[in-house]
């Protein structure tokens, strides 16, 4: 949430002056450089892609790394990766939506990958093949129905439910993931 004010202060936008009241209003004569603005606001743009996008790189990669561990490693594998997916539908530029979109399948990709390593062949190939056809026909579905339609205020208040309730369990996740729970628990015994 805060690579946005970050990126609007990194490309040196200034804020205009509030009028207070008429009295500021009427007073007011100063002028505004659009063309100045506009190269700001393409800066803060490329700011807020590159923020995002090495953010995303970041998180993706953990969860490349956390796939590779235990059942808890997994389990935050996956909650990142659904972390990324969801914070996508907030940005509006290709760009920095792109890549945190790349980075969620990314961690959920190698997070398949680890699962589907330890099966046998055929549970492997139903394992990797179901959900792929179900999120393949999901995807199709969502890409006939969505275009030209806003969602319903409901999804997206469920959307922002979601993704805080796995923003919360990020914490407790990386305790388990460091030990910090096994450690507590041999110093009680």
């Amino acid at each position: 949430p805060f690579l946005a004010i970050l990126a609007f202060r990194l490309s040196r936008l200034e804020l205009p002056m509030v009028p207070l009241g008429a009295d500021d209003l009427r007073r007011d004569t100063s002028t505004v450089d659009s063309l100045a603005v506009l190269r700001q606001a393409g800066r803060a743009d490329q700011f807020l892609t590159g923020l995002v996008s090495g953010t995303a790189a970041a998180v993706a990669f953990a969860a490349v790394l956390l796939s590779a561990s235990d059942v808890t490693g997994q389990v935050l594998a996956g909650v990142l990766a659904l972390i990324l997916l969801l914070r996508a539908r907030l940005y509006a530029g290709r760009g920095q939506r792109g890549a945190l979109l790349i980075g969620g399948v990314a961690g959920l990709v190698a997070l398949a990958a680890s699962i589907a390593v330890e099966l046998s062949p055929t549970a492997r190939l139903l394992a990797l093949a179901i959900p792929a056809a179900a999120i393949a026909a999901i995807v199709f579905v969502l890409s006939e129905w969505l275009p030209g339609r806003r969602l319903a205020p409901p999804w997206g208040r469920a959307a922002d439910l979601l993704e805080g309730a796995l923003v919360l369990a990020v914490v407790p996740l990386a305790l388990a993931v460091m030990g910090v729970y096994g450690a507590i628990k041999d110093l009680t015994s």
